[in-house]
């Protein structure tokens, strides 16, 4: 199921969709399956866990609008010879669709991001 405003997934709800999903997640048992299966969407990487932190207090006091109601993941990410990075993400969300809609959102306040499912 989703909820459509005009094409645009969390809109009008961004501040229920997190209290939502985490209803719907506790009813139907699915918690524990979308932390480990969920998606997320991933802002920037970094080099050290501090600057991890750091970016996302910047992003989010930059962006209020889109980021104070998510949630911070940061995930260690050690890619061999070009060492061990940090990844700034957001979620996790249900699905796909809803992770793309979010990234659309960030890129249409000019800002990158990329959807990634967690395994």
């Amino acid at each position: 199921m989703r909820l459509v405003d005009g094409g645009n997934i969390l809109s009008k709800f961004r501040r229920i969709v997190p209290a939502a999903l985490l209803v719907v997640c506790l009813v139907l048992g699915t918690g524990p399956a979308l932390a480990a299966g969920g998606y997320f969407v991933q802002l920037a990487s970094v080099k050290s866990d501090q600057s991890a932190r750091k970016e996302w207090t910047r992003l989010k006091n930059a962006h209020t609008d889109l980021f104070d109601d998510l949630t911070l993941d940061v995930q260690r990410a050690d890619l061999g010879d070009r060492g061990i990075f940090y990844r700034i993400r957001v979620g996790p969300f249900p699905n796909r669709a809803t992770a793309q809609d979010m990234c659309a959102q960030i890129k249409a306040a000019k800002l990158g991001c990329l959807v990634k499912r967690d395994k």
